[in-house]
């Protein structure tokens, strides 16, 4: 039985282990058709847990190749333990972890303890192609690219750069697992709150005039403190 819930980082897919890779490839698509006409799977991101499942490179493409081509998801990261599997992810440029990741908050004024980096991929940056949504909560063990706005009330959470195309009205954390160098960059910074390592900082008030006339704005690490300057 193929399982699909939601997580941090969009989608968590479960293949099961114990059938034939024909049935599948039949059973993905049976459970992904259920929300085919709602389009709701559309533009979503996408980790799959293959567990101890060994799969083929033909057919590890034919099942990224379901996600993306017929139902729109986009897989950034695959689960598994099994060499062959992993080499066929980092043929196309996924992250692959060898358990599911797990990147917690630091206390405030805390530095986080080191996250245990993917096993293939580990520079791969995860590409969010769409506004990320008040509720939502996005962690990855790299650079985090968000192609939209990044409403108040949710969260992004990378162990690299945060890098938003649009607004941060949310939380973003970057360097998660203690990196002073990361850096926070977006079209307009309007946090509660930013994060770099385990420092912690309220972006500045800027004026309607000020803000209209910044291409883009960033912050970063400078004496120990969280800077903010346009970009």
């Amino acid at each position: 039985m193929v399982e699909i819930k939601g997580w941090r980082n969009g989608l968590l897919v479960t293949l099961p282990d114990d059938v034939s890779s024909d049935d599948l490839m039949i059973a993905l698509q049976q459970r992904l058709d259920v929300g085919r006409n709602l389009e709701m799977w559309r533009g979503l991101t996408a980790t799959i847990d293959f567990a101890s499942r060994v799969v083929s490179p033909t057919d590890f493409d034919a099942i990224i190749a379901t996600f993306r081509d017929e139902y729109g998801i986009h897989p950034t990261a695959i689960i598994s333990t099994i060499q062959e599997t992993c080499a066929s992810a980092e043929r196309l440029t996924l992250t692959v972890y060898e358990a599911l990741p797990n990147v917690i908050m630091p206390p405030v004024g805390v530095l986080p303890e080191p996250v245990k980096p993917p096993t293939v991929g580990q520079a791969n940056a995860l590409y969010i192609p769409h506004t990320v949504r008040s509720g939502q909560r996005i962690l990855h063990n790299g650079p985090v690219i968000v192609n939209g706005d990044v409403n108040a009330g949710s969260e992004v959470v990378a162990a690299g750069d945060v890098v938003i195309l649009g607004k941060l009205r949310g939380v973003a954390h970057a360097g998660a697992n203690g990196d002073e160098t990361a850096r926070i960059f977006a079209r307009s910074l309007q946090p509660p709150q930013l994060r770099i390592a385990g420092l912690y900082a309220r972006a500045p008030e800027s004026n309607t005039k000020a803000s209209a006339a910044l291409t883009a704005e960033f912050a970063s690490v400078v004496n120990g403190a969280i800077d903010v300057k346009a970009w």
